[in-house]
């Protein structure tokens, strides 16, 4: 997925041929600092930054009296496993990105029936909105029209054009559940889960970049036409199957090498 600063502009400098025979000059003279002024004639504007999309947050109810805890990252099956106890409860969540399916996959559960409760909100460090559609929270923003280099002190380094007519690019995130059991309710304030056991979180992205060397003419509803395919492909999947079809394609790649360590005599 491509999220970068920026709206489509001229790169070409049609005056640097000129402006290169100016430096070669002004190098056999010796003038190196004035040669070095002006190649930034030559350079073109800034390039832009490449952005993060944002961030899923999950605040559980059962306290912060958590013990036991592991993490596991498995390089064999490419999951993330974490697990801990609250009392004598164990909590584990799975976590992958499956790319057959377009989506990163949160599993969790608890060893004991009802015992998961919590709220997941979308945040995005760019501008952007929220809404509940479809039982699933979504996130929609734009990037900005331009990012000034770390390098460059400015008054404003960060400019946005409106969020309705930006040629900057779009991004929209999705994320959805499908539970077991238990209750799941959706409002403003995000995805709240309460008396479940066990629980699939899903959350696919989208921007509306297309070709870099096409002018930003986006349609605003592009990243959302993207997404209501993915997630409606995968919101009834258990979650065996949705690991499988990662698994399969993930160990195509992982298994194609294989290293055996002999002990050295």
């Amino acid at each position: 997925m491509t999220l970068w600063s920026g709206k489509y502009r001229e790169w070409v400098q049609p005056n640097a041929k000129n402006v290169l025979a100016e430096v070669r000059s002004l190098l056999f003279q010796g003038k190196y600092v004035e040669a070095d002024i002006l190649c930034k004639e030559l350079m073109g504007p800034y390039t832009e930054s490449y952005l993060p999309l944002g961030d899923i947050h999950i605040q559980f109810e059962h306290g912060q009296l958590a013990h036991s805890y592991q993490r596991i990252l498995d390089l064999e099956e490419g999951i993330a496993r974490t697990e801990y106890k609250v009392g004598n409860v164990l909590f584990t969540r799975e976590m992958f990105a499956s790319y057959p399916d377009q989506v990163i996959i949160l599993h969790l559960k608890a060893s004991k029936e009802k015992m998961l409760n919590f709220h997941v909100k979308l945040t995005s460090p760019l501008r952007y909105k929220t809404e509940i559609k479809q039982e699933r929270l979504i996130l929609k923003g734009i990037a900005p029209e331009e990012i000034a280099p770390h390098h460059v002190q400015v008054d404003q380094p960060l400019i946005y054009g409106d969020f309705e007519e930006t040629d900057a690019i779009r991004f929209e995130g999705q994320l959805g559940a499908n539970l077991r059991d238990g209750e799941l309710l959706c409002d403003a304030d995000g995805l709240h889960v309460y008396n479940a056991s066990e629980i699939t979180l899903y959350f696919g992205a989208a921007t509306s970049f297309k070709r870099f060397e096409n002018p930003h003419s986006y349609d605003s509803n592009e990243p959302s036409n993207i997404l209501n395919l993915q997630m409606e492909k995968v919101k009834d999947q258990p979650f065996e199957s949705l690991k499988m079809n990662h698994s399969i394609d993930y160990q195509q790649l992982f298994k194609r090498v294989q290293l055996d360590q002999y002990q050295c005599l």
